[in-house]
């Protein structure tokens, strides 16, 4: 649900497509109106649409705030197939367009893979909470990817027995989406950047690096086309097929639609039959706000406004100067506002992360960008205003130590973690999160002395903070928050050992709360309620100047339906 936070933003196309424009067949339609419609699938005649809700201003008394609705195209009265659940992943329809198969947790201590009537019903668990995963295009056999023994294992199951078909398979790629091909031979993996063809069997194909796809993937109705969104600028996305040849491999791309809003996710299905295509799409704008935080109240200000891109900020020691990434003409560069006037620090055209990490002493800023496709830690120099870049891998996130002569590095959604030298060489391997089966964005702070990290990870029911000591030493659990009271964040830690965390709704709205955590004893200590509904992900707290800053999203989220499209 908080993909749009854990995404790179792109300021161009970063390789030659052809540039073949759309013919005036193409029709655009917008089929929901509720502002909140995301995850969408279309069943294979192209008459029915499924998708997600979150509708939730306050968390809830029991169960969760996910809706799961079926919609009739051309229709104004979505059925609601699923309510309250904790979470769900994309839905996918049946062969025959009469079940939705979607993964999640409908409850506390109830997760899986479900298979619910269109119409509604009781949903019927088939399988653990995968992954990814997808339906046959002509039979009643769902297959989907499961983490099983810290491996990613390739599943078949029966939808009506639940049985399952043949042996599980290990798939040897970190795996985001599947994708079963029409003729039921061949599966699309996709990964980061990464397009992975597989036969039936899990065995490898091919493996496609793609620089800039979105995570979604799917096959044209002909099977001959793996189709994907490409960032681009902003929040837009340009829809691109790529051809698939006999071994797996693909071929460039052809660009079907440029720049279409897709919130920074690049989510869409493909109605198997008509070739009718469905879009996650809208408008969302996110503007960062500061917070004067005292005992007898906050006061809070609006620090930038427009359309662009922002990046979760990171405040100064002293609360004085607040450094954030967003996008401009010039590409996706590196701001910082002080006294109200705000600055272009960089003008790089690169692909961002969007977290930054200031070091302990100040002196320096961290971030993960994309240079000409290659991953790179970028590093600013505050006083000189020089930038420099060590090499990694497309996953790692990296935080300079006190005095600059190492780096603790972090793998994106593991609890991997591992240090090297200031210029990314000599990895020394550190130690793995205990407990966690996700960790993601900015879940993660250096304390003070530079010693430990906070990290927050996730399990199938909870966010669990955990000091891990980077001298090798045993790691505390330190306090627990179940996932259905909302998302966890890590804004800030004292020189007084007080761990700030922001809970909050995220991007579904309601009250953001900062509150501090005791680092030695784990006892909470009274916060503050933030008057606007923070993304808690993005709030960032300095504890000395009682200030605090987040970036405060505004999403308008429906579906598009394309059709003429060419594939």
């Amino acid at each position: 649900a908080l993909v749009a936070l854990g995404a790179f933003v792109a300021i161009a196309a970063l390789r030659p497509w052809n540039r073949a424009v759309v013919g005036a067949s193409e029709a655009r339609t917008q089929a929901t109106f509720s502002g909140l419609a995301t995850a969408p699938a279309i069943s294979p005649d192209g008459r029915f649409l499924a998708y997600r809700e979150t509708r939730c201003p306050e968390p809830p008394a029991r169960g969760g705030c996910v809706q799961l609705q079926v919609l009739e195209v051309g229709g104004t009265r979505p059925v609601e197939v699923i309510a309250g659940a904790e979470r769900l992943a994309n839905p996918r329809w049946t062969h025959d367009g009469l079940a939705i198969v979607v993964g999640g947790a409908l409850a506390e201590g109830r997760s899986g893979l479900f298979v619910v009537p269109r119409l509604g019903g009781i949903p019927r668990r088939i399988g653990d909470e995968p992954l990814a995963y997808d339906t046959h295009a002509a039979g009643d056999t769902a297959a989907f990817v499961v983490a099983r023994d810290s491996s990613a294992m390739l599943e078949i199951v029966h939808l009506a027995t639940g049985q399952r078909v043949g042996d599980p398979v290990r798939v040897g790629t970190t795996t985001v989406d599947l994708a079963w091909s029409p003729d039921g031979q061949r599966f699309a993996v996709s990964s980061y950047d990464e397009v992975a063809i597989l036969r039936r069997d899990g065995s490898l194909l091919a493996a496609n690096r793609e620089d800039g796809k979105r995570d979604i993937v799917r096959w044209s109705t002909d099977g001959r086309e793996i189709l994907t969104f490409m960032w681009t600028a902003g929040a837009n996305d340009d829809f691109t097929a790529f051809p698939v040849d006999a071994k797996g491999r693909l071929g460039a791309g052809r660009r079907l639609v440029s720049q279409l809003p897709t919130l920074l996710a690049g989510t869409f299905d493909v109605a198997r039959s008509t070739g009718r295509i469905v879009v996650g799409s809208g408008s969302e704008f996110s503007d960062i706000w500061s917070f004067d935080l005292a005992p007898g109240g906050v006061r809070s200000r609006r620090m930038t406004q427009g359309t662009s891109w922002h990046g979760p900020p990171t405040l100064s020691a002293d609360g004085r100067i607040l450094y954030f990434l967003r996008t401009d003409p010039l590409g996706n560069s590196l701001y910082s506002i002080v006294d109200g006037r705000e600055t272009a620090l960089t003008a790089e055209p690169q692909l961002v992360n969007n977290s930054l990490r200031l070091s302990l002493d100040q002196r320096l800023i961290a971030f993960e960008s994309r240079l000409d496709s290659n991953p790179v830690l970028m590093i600013y120099d505050v006083a000189s205003g020089a930038t420099r870049t060590i090499p990694r891998e497309l996953t790692d996130v990296g935080w300079l130590l006190p005095g600059g002569n190492q780096i603790v590095w972090r793998s994106h959604g593991t609890g991997s973690l591992w240090l090297t030298d200031a210029q990314g060489g000599r990895r020394d391997s550190l130690t793995t999160v205990e407990g966690a089966v996700e960790i993601s964005g900015s879940y993660w702070f250096l304390a003070p002395d530079g010693k430990q990290i906070a990290v927050v990870g996730r399990t199938r029911d909870a966010s669990v903070l955990t000091l891990v000591p980077l001298d090798g030493g045993p790691q505390t659990r330190l306090a627990s928050f179940p996932l259905n009271e909302g998302v966890v964040g890590l804004a800030g830690w004292s020189r007084d050992g007080t761990l700030y965390l922001a809970r909050g709704l995220g991007v579904f709205g309601g009250t953001t709360t900062l509150l501090g955590v005791d680092a030695a004893t784990g006892a909470r200590r009274p916060g503050f309620v933030l008057p606007t509904a923070c993304d808690p992900l993005t709030v960032t707290y300095a504890s000395a100047a009682g200030r605090a800053a987040c970036i405060v999203p505004e999403r308008r989220a429906d579906l598009l339906l394309l059709d003429g499209i060419r594939q």
